[in-house]
């Protein structure tokens, strides 16, 4: 809508973007929700009429029409930000697409403060409304993991479990320092946590609460640097996929070690 909003009054326009904003230039636009099977010939009906809208407006205003529906997405201007292995549209991302790589930028936060004793470290960035969160953390403190939850509201949230391995914060939290810390980072697959957990080395548990980060949490997955729960059968076994996640030399470890090697100066 701010592009649009941007070509209505004749303004330039920069569009910074992950993959997901930033869809291919092809005709017409991929349909992202490639599980959900659309309709026979859906793009090539659906895509003019939105089209026509478009160049509805652009014409009341003087300015030149859309010839294609992806040229909105892609001003003058555009900064891909994001690696290939987070880009929602890799597999129809033109050979000639230049990665700049995402926004890794560690704002400040509070100290992390994790529970005493021996387990390996999670770190952890939920929200509370997801239905299988208290059994995952159940799952963790089960395995002897010691786990520092950043989760709004989670002191007014009903169902959380009181564990002794697990300390809840309602504060963002000093992620670079956390993330070198830790040996996992469960999350919705957000794609600024996510390539912060890839900076660091750290695999990813990952539970997407929407689209976006169900297609991103299964580009990580195919990479091997975690797991997307969404994508697995219920129930789902917690306490299996948290032991394969942090065995030392198990694959996910190796992978993101290797990845976050790759991005030494990044």
């Amino acid at each position: 809508t701010a592009l649009l909003a941007a070509r209505l009054l004749g303004l330039p326009a920069l569009h910074l973007g992950s993959g997901f904003s930033l869809p291919p230039p092809v005709a017409p636009l991929p349909v992202f929700r490639d599980w959900a099977v659309a309709p026979p010939g859906f793009g090539e009906v659906a895509e003019p009429l939105v089209l026509a809208k478009l160049n509805t407006l652009l014409n009341q205003r003087g300015q030149a029409p859309l010839a294609h529906l992806w040229e909105l997405f892609h001003p003058a201007q555009t900064a891909l930000c994001t690696w290939p292995e987070l880009d929602h549209y890799a597999a129809q991302r033109p050979a000639s697409a230049r990665y700049l790589g995402p926004d890794c930028e560690f704002v400040p936060g509070a100290a992390p403060q994790w529970p005493l004793g021996q387990g390996p470290k999670v770190l952890a960035y939920l929200r509370a409304g997801h239905p299988e969160i208290p059994e995952l953390l159940r799952a963790l403190n089960a395995s002897h993991c010691r786990t520092l939850c950043f989760m709004p509201g989670a002191t007014a949230a009903t169902g959380l479990p009181g564990l002794p391995n697990m300390v809840y914060s309602e504060v963002p939290l000093d992620m670079q320092s956390a993330l070198e810390q830790a040996s996992l980072f469960v999350g919705h697959a957000g794609h600024a946590s996510a390539a912060q957990a890839m900076c660091k080395g750290v695999p990813c548990l990952m539970l997407p609460n929407h689209a976006e980060q169900f297609i991103l949490a299964r580009r990580v997955e195919a990479c091997g640097l975690g797991i997307n729960v969404a994508a697995l059968a219920r129930p789902v076994d917690y306490a299996a996929l948290i032991d394969a996640l942090l065995a030392p030399q198990g694959a996910h470890q190796v992978a993101a070690r290797a990845f976050a090697a790759r991005l030494l100066g990044f």
